[in-house]
């Protein structure tokens, strides 16, 4: 399994330094293009998906933990959970029409309506493929995954070129549509070439096996999509707060220090979800210490140097990215920001996989995310009333600490324990002589 995983793991790197990257490229070409009232446009509608998120139910995350049942009748099986995604595609594109009309209504701005119908598109190319994405995953075929992401941020990157000669929203929608064409043709051609499936999404959704649905969401997957919109809403939300009190010049700069402080998270997320993987395919509780362990001290490392990175180069990336010598306000937002999110995501996010694959995930749901939630809610509120951009980037680090300290108490429940003092030196030098191995 080592040599997979490993294998997992540099693709999931590659793929997500090809979206760094392309991140980057983007981000440099849309705020320096647009206008930043557009980008906070842009910030407020993200944000306010942060609370449709709950519509966007991860039904599919079961198949990270129990893949190995899936195999008896793969087709019908991945059908069922595709057919699910078909099914929250047409109530996403329902709730997104009545935010549309919301915004519009609110701030009498059509260019709301691009932003929405673009952000709209970008979730959903994520979670109607989810189903494939996590089972391949899982088998270790994280390649194929990465191939079609390859694809999709090149040809993000190249269309928004066009950004130069039709400098609005209303471009960056059209492209957003023909990506996400181009990504769906992709993963039928994926199903039906490489998988070699016999799906049958539409005779599943007349016939959606709601028992089957049931039982697995009071299991797993109703309290695994709780979380995972609490998480979202608490990396997005604080651009909402901030449209209360904020003008959207503000908001657009907090956005940037968001979208730059995302590329913090390249390392971690991919260590917490291969962490997952890694755990699904192993039962004993000395194994499941050692791994986590080794992925959790990488994880720290790797956190580490993003920000020493930050700190060294941060400057000079925002204002290579703005296009303005004076970036000392965005970044702040930006270190503050990142502060926090590697404070989740090296401590807390390792001992939350163990906790989602192996221990109970109502529990983790309702003694960690909901207290989060709701300390979170008023902090981004207070801060963001009394004390502007800055006080809610703040913000992000108190509840950052707060997180660590009750996902820790919910952990050591299990009685497993991490080994965070030694053995640093030993997991950089098998990383790097299976990655050598592979390449060389």
């Amino acid at each position: 399994m080592k040599d997979n995983l490993v294998k997992n793991i540099i693709y999931t790197f590659l793929e997500k330094t090809f979206q760094i990257v392309s991140g980057f490229f983007s981000s440099f070409i849309i705020i320096r293009i647009l206008e930043r009232e557009d980008y906070g446009i842009i910030g407020i509608v993200a944000g306010f998906y942060a609370l449709l998120n709950v519509f966007n139910f991860s039904y599919e995350s079961i198949i990270l933990k129990e893949h190995k049942k899936l195999e008896e009748d793969k087709s019908n099986e991945l059908s069922h959970f595709l057919a699910f995604s078909v099914m929250k595609f047409v109530l996403f594109f329902l709730v997104s029409v009545g935010l549309a009309v919301f915004l519009n209504s609110k701030y009498q701005n059509v260019d709301f309506l691009y932003a929405i119908g673009s952000i709209f598109l970008v979730i959903s190319i994520d979670f109607l493929p989810a189903p494939l994405v996590f089972y391949l995953t899982s088998k270790f075929k994280h390649e194929i995954v990465s191939k079609v992401a390859f694809v999709r941020y090149f040809f993000n990157v190249v269309f928004l070129i066009g950004l130069y000669f039709f400098p609005n929203l209303q471009f960056i929608f059209l492209k957003d549509l023909f990506i996400f064409v181009l990504v769906l043709f992709s993963w039928m051609y994926i199903i039906k070439f490489h998988l070699r499936l016999k799906t049958s999404i539409l005779k599943n959704i007349v016939r959606f096996d709601r028992e089957k649905f049931v039982r697995n969401v009071t299991d797993f997957s109703l309290w695994s999509h709780l979380i995972s919109c609490v998480t979202f809403f608490i990396y997005r939300a604080d651009t909402v707060f901030l449209s209360f009190f904020s003008p959207l010049k503000t908001i657009g700069n907090y956005n940037v220090a968001l979208s730059c402080g995302n590329f913090a998270n390249l390392a971690p997320s991919i260590l917490g979800f291969q962490n997952s993987v890694a755990i699904s395919n192993i039962s004993e509780s000395h194994d499941i210490e050692r791994v986590s362990s080794s992925f959790t001290r990488i994880s720290i490392i790797s956190s580490l140097l993003m920000l020493i990175g930050l700190f060294v180069f941060g400057e000079i990336l925002l204002q290579l990215i703005t296009g303005n010598n004076d970036v000392s306000e965005i970044l702040f937002y930006t270190k503050s920001i990142v502060i926090g999110l590697l404070i989740v995501k090296s401590l807390a996010s390792p001992m939350v996989s163990v906790i989602n694959m192996k221990g109970d995930v109502k529990s983790l749901f309702f003694k960690v995310n909901v207290p989060v939630l709701f300390v979170t809610a008023i902090s981004y509120y207070l801060s963001s009333k009394y004390f502007g951009a800055r006080g809610i980037a703040l913000a992000n680090i108190a509840n950052s600490l707060l997180w660590v300290i009750l996902v820790y108490l919910e952990f050591s429940k299990m009685k497993i324990k991490l080994n965070l003092t030694s053995g640093y030196r030993e997991d950089f030098v098998k990383l790097y002589g299976v990655i050598r191995s592979k390449i060389c």
